[in-house]
């Protein structure tokens, strides 16, 4: 009976043992297969996402902007459009509170034209962009891949659902800054980008876009008027 009894328990202990390692294989399997099917989705995502965006020939869209500082007891929302035409033309036109700024660049020379003070500031492009975290030119949505690879160095990528991939880079200027951002995975088209440090977050959302519409080259031209005081910074 004892020996019946020792075989009946050896049984039913391989036969559990036989069960756990099948599930825990076919676990493994399943988990291996899972990461196979997501880095496969981010890499389809992102490539798309190059290609779609270097074919754009004019794009306008709606941004909302919102800045936060830890040390800081106030956030403030900026809202405003982008336009661009290719290969590196673009307006940004935005609204602070009351405060309205337009931003014109032709690829170079930027101007920033405040008309409640009639002021417009010139400047070089590459000024502006070594002086924010946020490249300006990363507007020209045709160069955003490059503008991204230029400034920054590639971090971590992952999947938010079924709905969008997140790529984080960190600058390479190593001032501690990284960005991250989010790609739809419908459109490919970035939604939202967020430049960070230890103490500092600055989310900028896009909306509305409308591709290769054609709008008009005389949008991006900026005369200002006589009584506009403009300051050159450029030299």
């Amino acid at each position: 009976m004892k020996s019946k009894n020792l075989f009946f328990v050896l049984l039913v202990s391989v036969t559990l043992f036989i069960n756990y390692s099948t599930l825990t294989a076919e676990n493994n399997a399943r988990a291996a297969k899972n990461k196979l099917f997501t880095q496969s989705k981010e890499a389809e995502i992102i490539t798309s996402s190059r290609v779609l965006l270097s074919k754009i020939k004019d794009v306008s869209f709606e941004f909302k902007q919102f800045s936060s500082n830890e040390s800081a007891t106030n956030s403030d929302a900026i809202v405003g459009s982008v336009f661009y035409l290719a290969p590196e033309k673009f307006v940004i036109k935005q609204k602070k509170g009351d405060l309205e700024q337009s931003f014109y660049c032709n690829g170079k020379t930027l101007f920033v034209y405040t008309p409640s003070q009639k002021q417009a500031i010139t400047d070089k492009l590459s000024n502006w962009n070594k002086n924010s975290p946020l490249p300006l030119d990363l507007f020209s949505l045709d160069k955003f891949w490059n503008v991204l690879d230029r400034e920054f160095l590639f971090s971590a990528k992952s999947l938010i659902g079924e709905n969008a991939c997140l790529v984080t880079f960190a600058s390479k200027k190593n001032n501690g800054y990284f960005i991250d951002v989010l790609i739809d995975a419908k459109s490919y088209l970035p939604v939202l980008i967020k430049v960070r440090n230890s103490s500092f977050a600055q989310n900028t959302q896009f909306s509305n876009y409308k591709i290769n519409a054609g709008i008009p080259k005389s949008s991006f031209v900026f005369k200002p008027a006589k009584d506009v005081d403009v300051i050159d910074l450029s030299e």
